[in-house]
């Protein structure tokens, strides 16, 4: 079984679904906290659950450039770049999965509302699994669920709409090292 990590950074919170069916959301800084050291108590949060999680996957929500003003695409930029860079130098293969993709998977429809997102995460998950707690931990069960679906050979549980979204995406290789761990 791959360990798939699923990664939903928002400007407000970062949804975190984690390789063992548990969530996380990880505020960013105390509420007081402006500027580059809020960024940075969030990175910091985010290495942590990475260091804890040891995925060896990571599924990112991408940037959404036609659904942010040109100053939320930089702060997204500035959070998303140092996790992706983290995710490099650990040597953890990542992709980035558009937000209309994502919700095409989830939901069979591109512009799906949050709401959406969250009520087929529930409908989704099996009895007595625990459950995504916000609208953040509902997108990264979508990431990790595509992430899954791929590495695992889920092939969208046969859905059209959850194919043709997993066919969309740019999947890196999980290449075997030679004592057979990814």
């Amino acid at each position: 079984m791959t360990r798939i990590l699923g990664l939903d950074v928002s400007l407000s919170a970062t949804g975190v679904a984690l390789p063992d069916g548990t969530f996380a959301t990880i505020r960013h800084g105390k509420p007081k906290t402006i500027g580059y050291l809020r960024h940075a108590q969030l990175l910091e949060r985010v290495y942590v659950e990475l260091a804890r999680a040891r995925p060896d996957v990571v599924v990112v929500e991408d940037y959404a450039p036609r659904a942010l003003g040109i100053n939320s695409l930089i702060v997204a930029g500035e959070l998303q770049g140092p996790i992706r860079t983290r995710l490099e130098l650990l040597g953890i293969p990542w992709v980035g999965v558009r937000p209309n993709t994502l919700k095409l998977y989830a939901t069979g429809k591109g512009n799906a509302r949050k709401e959406a997102m969250a009520d087929a995460a529930e409908a989704d998950l099996p009895r007595g699994a625990p459950r995504p707690g916000n609208f953040d931990e509902a997108d990264a069960y979508w990431l990790r669920a595509m992430g899954a679906d791929h590495y695992d050979d889920g092939l969208g549980n046969g859905l059209e709409h959850r194919v043709k979204a997993l066919e969309s995406v740019a999947w890196p290789d999980l290449e075997e090292d030679t004592d057979g761990t990814p």
